[in-house]
Order: structure tokens, then sequence, then C-alpha cells
């Protein structure tokens, strides 16, 4: 069947769904803080802490080692993504421990240093918002709004006449682009928003877990469990990155029980062991 792409063929609800994403990647966090802020004191430092540390340990240094591991022609590279069963296992291993010893050592030398004078229960709440919010907004709410952008310049003009400015070359690249809002499901977009409100629990969550290693020695192990459970839920993501697991839904579900059993288990640690620190 030959794909439509002219001028308002562009069906609404895509549009639609991309902006119901980008608000939902942007009111989640902010909604939280907000919550925090109305119910107790709250501090602007955590929060910007977070946000720096997730973009150095997760956005410079993990980048970094996955061009040294991936992008570089060496044994390992090719053997982590050749394509087999095996080497998609290990890709998702890889992935899923530099991802949790990354970010969660960002987490601990966070708290160990720049917010070593801080003594209050909020602290790890706060850090989680600055961490998995910005993670958000770089990951889901820009490229969302440069989607917006894109597909409500399609449905107006149509491909063809958004192409015809460029060189047959450059038209022939975009146009190949700009086909997946024509054949990508609109709930497609909705779920990368549903993904960001997931990912954001598990940061709060893992945010919990450090601060309870730094602040009770008894439960100093959960620094490593909370890399392994990092790992854990972003396992199955790294896989579907490799190609074995070809369902979006599988892998929104699989993160979903994850977040669910992240957000439960910083609960418990939360009462237990903060509690007893100062609201901020």
């Amino acid at each position: 069947m030959e794909l439509t792409t002219t001028a308002g063929a562009l069906p609404v609800f895509v549009l639609v769904c991309i902006a119901l994403t980008v608000i939902l990647s942007i009111i989640v966090p902010i909604t939280f803080y907000l919550y925090l802020k109305h119910s107790g004191p709250v501090k602007r430092r955590p929060v910007l802490i977070g946000m720096a540390v997730f973009f150095c340990s997760a956005m410079v240094l993990e980048r970094l080692l996955h061009i040294l591991v991936l992008n570089i022609d060496t044994p390992v590279s090719r053997f982590l993504t050749r394509g087999g069963v095996i080497n998609a296992l290990c890709y998702g291993l890889y992935g899923a421990f530099a991802a949790g010893i990354f970010e969660e050592t960002g987490r601990y030398l966070a708290y160990k240093t720049l917010l070593k004078e801080e003594n209050g229960r909020r602290i790890p709440l706060l850090y989680g918002i600055g961490h998995g919010g910005f993670e958000a907004f770089l990951l889901c709410t820009l490229p969302m709004i440069a989607n917006f952008v894109t597909a409500a310049s399609l449905r107006r003009r149509g491909m063809e006449e958004f192409l015809s400015v460029y060189t047959p070359e450059e038209a022939d690249v975009l146009r190949e682009s700009f086909t997946q809002f024509y054949t990508t499901p609109a709930t497609a977009y909705l779920l990368a928003g549903v993904e960001r409100i997931l990912a954001f629990a598990i940061h709060v969550s893992l945010s919990v877990l450090v601060y309870v290693a730094i602040k009770n020695r008894k439960a100093r192990l959960m620094f490593p469990y909370a890399i392994f459970l990092h790992a854990v839920v972003d396992f199955v993501p790294a896989l579907y990155q490799a190609g074995l697991i070809d369902s979006i839904l599988i892998v929104e579900l699989y993160t979903g029980i994850g977040a669910l059993a992240l957000t439960f288990l910083a609960r418990v640690l939360y009462k237990k062991n903060l509690m007893n620190l100062p609201e901020i």
C-alpha cells in the first residue's frame, strides 16, 4: 500500500500523543518537587547536584566508555554487536551494569563529597528529582519537542512540500527519517512518556537506597545492591536495544514492575533508616 504523505494526512492523534509525552516528562518531576515544597522545607542544591552528577556520570563518562567498548573496532566490540543470542545477552549485561556502576557511583560520590554536610531525610528525594528529572528532560522532553515541531509542519505542509527546499540527496535522507511519523503508531510516542515516569520513580528510589548506605553503616551493602538492582531493571531494555526483544510493551511492563518493586523497597528503607534524620 502506498504511503500517503500529503498535507493533512498525518493523524492529529500523533501530535496529541507527542504533546502529552512532553507534558508528562516535564510535569512529573516538577509536581513531585512542588509536593515536597508544599509539605515541608526543601533545598534546591541537591536537585542541581543531581542534575550535574547525572550529566557527568551518564552523559559524559558512561558514553565515553561506550565509545571505547562499542564504537572502536576491537574483538570485544565485534562480539557485543554481532547479533547472536549470546552476543545480545552479553551486550545487555554490559549495558545494564555500565549504567548501574556509573550512575550509582555518581550518587555515592555526590553524597560523600558535595552533599557531605547535608543530613536531612529529604536529600535523596531532592537529589533523585534532579537526577531523574534532568534525564527525562534530555532524553525525552527535548527530542519530543523537536518531533512535535517536525510532525506539525509535516501535517500542515505535507512531506513533499516540506522537503522541496532541500537538495535531492538531503531530501532522500530526511524522507526516510520522517516516514516514522506516518508509520509509527501514535501510542508509541505516548509510551515514551510513560517510560520516563517509570524511570523517574526508579531514579528517586535508587537515590534513597544509596543514601541509606551512606547514613547507616549496617546498611552499607545497599550501595552495591543499588548497582545490581539498577542493572536488573536496565537489562531487558538493553536486550531490546540489542534486538533480542522486539516488543516495546514487554519492555515497558518489565520496567513498570521494576519501578513498583524499587519504589516499595525504597519506601520501606526510607521509613526504617531515615525518619530519625532532620526533615531537611
